[in-house]
């Protein structure tokens, strides 16, 4: 058909369509990012962690040839490590034979891959223990490799201690425990102090693990909890607000912690299983400075003498782990006086993002002013950490790692970080090495080091000149874990010999 001859029918349906429009073409594609400065992509590139996996084990381990320094016989029985899954135990618990019970309400008993392996007990959330363990394992070998180092120390003439402030689950107290220390578990949640201490019995410990009723701030109140009812309960949380909440606790400072004679000796007539201590068990003086400070809700420098001295912990904390949800800046004020005594050997502490101190305001304020005032008290108590106590702080793999690894790429000097040259320019690599030329102990964590190639763990050390600004884009970096190290410690030395890029 003609449609010239037609034009009338041009407006009969189906005939226009006959010729439609032609399909107009594809818009052109994004233009491709600008390329990576050379400075990130070096950060990048030195931010990638070392990746592993264990080997199969065929069969359990033997236990471990512990080396226990003759000048500490009487603390052999303390110094003892103990591997809970060195027997035939292993062989029934690997990942093709544990079956967990689908009631989220029974406990679960399980091993986590920590080297030591360690038994975990759990209300229903095991598998949210062992996220925790894949995230912070790096962690969990920093402590052991310190630990080790310390415990087999000649000179040592103390306990070897870490305090483990925010247990939740207790798995930091465990590992611990089963490498040769005694722990000090804070923990505020009631569900969860049950469950540290069936994993105590569990692992063969109750005999060096005490496990406190409190939550760590810088002073003495007693406060709700939100957010114990999350998952696993290890986002729960002091509430000021709060004060109708199902679960409360009593809070205490960290220069406050009992007496080591008050906790660990057997001559109060307690069980020494008893792994559960409560102010009762700590004798009547102790209980009654405690229910003083709570009377006076006495806060801040003026409660740091609230427990006398004598009833005090001032023995060497070889490790201090602080895991306090938000709470960070307070726990390490709280343990003023054991820094100014130099105490204390190492700290990690989860930090930051700034966002994450808003809850630790009692008052009612803007959140911007809550920021202001959160990154001041950051910037001091970090500040008298690194200048006025005489510590090192490093950065260790986290969230916010690839992050701090470009900030300080950006911080570096441009020419030095570009020079030729193979090796890391920016993180640095602890290495496990022979520091006293004694036998090997062949356990658990000799395999994970020898699977490693000996890495303990990267790490970026923060330079003192950088620290208030690398406070203020902690926002944009996110939540690091941050390490403290007694600078002029024989031990942490020890620990560094083998640290490098």
């Amino acid at each position: 058909m003609n449609m010239d001859e037609y034009p009338d029918r041009l407006d009969m349906p189906g005939v226009a369509d006959r010729n439609p429009d032609p399909v107009p073409p594809p818009p052109p594609p994004p233009p491709p990012p600008p390329p990576k400065s050379p400075v990130d992509e070096l950060a990048s590139k030195e931010s990638a962690l070392h990746d592993y996996s264990y080997p199969v084990m065929e069969d359990s381990p033997k236990q471990p040839n512990t080396y226990v320094p003759d000048t500490h016989k009487d603390l052999t029985l303390d110094l003892d490590t103990v591997a809970p899954t060195s027997d035939k135990t292993t062989l029934h618990l690997n990942d093709k034979s544990v079956v967990f019970s689908a009631n989220d309400h029974a406990w679960q008993l399980g091993v986590i891959n920590s080297k030591p392996d360690v038994f975990i007990a759990s209300d229903g959330h095991f598998p949210s223990i062992r996220h925790h363990y894949a995230r912070e394992h790096r962690i969990y070998a920093l402590m052991k490799w310190i630990l080790r180092v310390n415990r087999r120390d000649a000179n040592r003439t103390t306990p070897l201690l870490m305090v483990d402030a925010g247990s939740n689950h207790g798995l930091f107290s465990m590992v611990a425990g089963v490498s040769g220390a005694h722990a000090i578990a804070f923990e505020p949640q009631i569900q969860l102090r049950s469950v540290i201490n069936f994993g105590a019995r569990a692992n063969e410990i109750s005999d060096r693990l005490r496990v406190l009723p409190f939550a760590v701030l810088d002073g003495y109140k007693k406060l709700g909890m939100s957010n114990f009812d999350v998952d696993d309960g290890g986002i729960g949380s002091l509430d000021y607000h709060n004060t109708q909440s199902a679960v409360s606790t009593q809070t205490i400072r960290l220069d406050a912690i009992p007496h080591y004679d008050l906790l660990f000796t057997y001559q109060q007539g307690r069980h020494p299983q008893k792994s559960l201590i409560y102010p009762a068990d700590l004798g009547s003086e102790y209980a009654a400075s405690l229910t003083k400070g709570i009377e006076e809700n006495s806060i801040g420098p003026s409660s740091a003498d609230i427990v006398p001295e004598h009833l005090s912990l001032r023995s060497p904390i070889h490790f201090l782990k602080i895991d306090v949800e938000g709470f960070e800046l307070h726990a390490l004020e709280s343990a003023q006086k054991l820094f100014e005594k130099n105490l204390v050997q190492n700290v990690v502490l989860e930090f930051g993002p700034p966002n994450r101190w808003d809850i630790t305001f009692e008052e009612n304020i803007s959140v911007g002013e809550k920021r202001q005032r959160s990154i001041a008290q950051c910037k001091r108590v970090l500040g008298k950490m690194v200048k006025d106590f005489g510590f090192d702080a490093f950065v260790l793999p986290s969230i916010g790692w690839e992050g701090t690894v470009k900030f300080l790429g950006h911080h570096m000097d441009k020419d030095e970080l570009l020079a030729a040259g193979s090796g890391n320019k920016i993180v640095h690599k602890l290495m496990a090495y022979d520091f006293d030329g004694k036998p090997k102990e062949d356990d658990e964590f000799e395999l994970e080091l020898s699977v490693k190639d000996q890495l303990v763990s990267e790490y970026v050390p923060l330079p003192i000149p950088l620290l208030d600004q690398y406070i203020d884009a902690l926002e944009s970096i996110g939540e690091v874990y941050l390490w403290f190290a007694k600078r002029d410690s024989a031990q942490v030395k020890t620990v560094f010999a083998h640290g490098s890029l």
